[in-house]
């Protein structure tokens, strides 16, 4: 294969994937948050919004993880009760499932349970290289952190494939860029490493910047690896049509999640504006008095204009009691993010389900955690089957793995209730407590004792009391409270 032919090798895309990949991405972000939400294109910039104004906005928005808790939930079912495991021949993978034995495989396993409900994800079984006369036993292996070990792959990282008559991939491409920063005398680089996998053998392929000259790529051994297939795996808990990319459940709440964001943004402007409200300045020639700037507006906003004295200054700008309808849009997304999931309740108080209704969302979501079980368990004996393959087993795995897939309405009920907890009743306690450690841990050592047992007493008398039963807010109630204050005012 010729310098020209190899560099397809790193063009190469698998239709459906490339197609997945952005709601994947937004999928991806919203389930970790943080900066990588913040540094994603996600806020909308208003079409008279100047690029200054957007900016700023952008900076201050904050984005509530409605995800992770979700899909943290769902994962935590399946190990609600530890995975029943017999006749497991390599009791060294429960303890060292990863490189360098850094992991559990139970660890391993909860992790690919997060991940793989979220979107389609892949294991690879790859082992060191190394002469087994060299290590002729388990005990030497272990210790020399030889032993086959478990790799997890976003979707992002599987470039193409190829899949054979018999169902079982005939080539895979994957992304194995890493930074190395193993040489302290040399600056730490990016290696752009991809490797492919057939069924005889394995090849890593390198691309490498060569400045002016463009780029070069350098071709690796053929590893032959003599397995009875390539040790990957496509994972995912939802795939109706068999055709490895997931139907995820998370792409609509992902989607629901950017627009609660968005609307947050828009709300956090509004309270702004009602905070910070314009002077409106009548004269007779359209400018503000220089009498009136020197004596000192400061850095109030103030726009004149030129009008009669009819009317005198005023102020204007939103008011803060026009963020109800913002209020009550969070209540209904929220509740469209767990009926999305099956998760629903009757939290919004907008209606009362039957009991009929309710046992539907119960065996949607338990229809789901049956999916991930099962999937969790064939993976764990496929990874044991690989790992015997490796050693060159002649007998194979004997092992049998089975994850829980009885899952009781009531541990769903109350796990839900909890989470409902979580996602919208900030409860006092838990605000105190938070501010607590903060304080304690901000201003510990700077402050005297003394100050820092006052600050606490305040922090625990707290006058912002909420209800025992946490932010439960009456839109109807608001609503008629904004009535009647613009029936005062008239």
């Amino acid at each position: 294969m010729s310098v020209d032919q190899n560099s397809i090798i790193f063009s190469r895309r698998y239709p459906d994937l490339a197609d997945k990949e952005t709601i994947w991405q937004l999928v991806y972000d919203s389930y970790r948050g943080g900066q990588s939400y913040s540094e994603g294109d996600y806020l909308w910039k208003h079409a008279k919004e100047s690029s200054a104004s957007f900016a700023k906005r952008k900076d201050r928005a904050v984005y509530f993880n409605q995800i992770q808790p979700l899909a943290d939930l769902l994962a935590g079912f399946l190990f609600l009760k530890p995975p029943a495991r017999k006749s497991i021949d390599y009791e060294w993978m429960l303890k060292h499932a990863t490189k360098n034995g850094q992991k559990s495989l139970d660890d391993f396993m909860k992790t690919v349970a997060t991940y793989s409900v979220l979107f389609t994800c892949g294991v690879l079984v790859d082992s060191p290289s190394f002469d087994p006369n060299d290590y002729p036993t388990e005990k030497a292996r272990i210790d020399s952190k030889l032993n086959p070990f478990c790799v997890l792959y976003m979707p992002f990282d599987i470039r193409d494939f190829h899949v054979g008559e018999d169902g079982k991939l005939d080539w895979i491409i994957l992304d194995n860029t890493h930074y190395d920063n193993s040489d302290i005398t040399q600056e730490g680089v990016y290696k752009n490493v991809y490797r492919v996998w057939t069924r005889e053998y394995y090849q890593d392929f390198e691309m490498q910047e060569k400045g002016t000259s463009g780029e070069s790529i350098t071709v690796g051994d053929e590893k032959p690896h003599n397995l009875p297939e390539i040790p990957f795996r496509f994972v995912n808990w939802k795939d109706d049509d068999s055709d490895f990319m997931a139907e995820s459940v998370f792409e609509d709440p992902a989607m629901i999640g950017k627009l609660i964001y968005n609307k947050l943004s828009e709300m956090d402007e509004m309270i702004a504006a009602g905070s910070f409200k314009v002077l409106m300045y009548p004269s007779d020639d359209g400018s503000i008095p220089a009498s009136l700037i020197a004596g000192g507006i400061g850095s109030l906003s103030a726009i004149p204009y030129k009008g009669t004295f009819s009317k005198g200054p005023y102020f204007d700008g939103a008011k803060l009691e026009d963020i109800t309808p913002f209020l009550k849009a969070m209540e209904f997304y929220i509740s469209e993010i767990l009926k999305k999931i099956g998760l629903d309740t009757d939290e919004t108080k907008d209606y009362v389900k039957s009991g009929l209704a309710k046992k539907i969302d119960f065996q949607k979501v338990r229809t789901l955690l049956v999916s991930g079980s099962t999937t969790l368990s064939e993976l764990e004996m496929w990874i044991f089957d690989m790992t015997a393959a490796w050693l060159s087993s002649p007998s194979g795995s004997t092992a049998e793995v089975t994850y829980n897939t009885q899952y009781a309405d009531e541990d769903i009920q109350l796990k839900v209730d909890l989470l409902n907890e979580l996602l919208v009743h900030p409860y006092k306690k838990l605000r105190e407590a938070i501010t607590t450690l903060k304080v304690k841990h901000l201003l510990s050592g700077e402050v005297p004792p003394s100050d820092l047992e006052e600050i606490y007493k305040e922090i625990e008398n707290d006058s912002m009391e909420l209800p025992e039963d946490g932010v439960n807010l009456d839109i109807g109630k608001l609503a008629k409270e904004d009535e009647q204050a613009a029936l005062d005012e008239k």
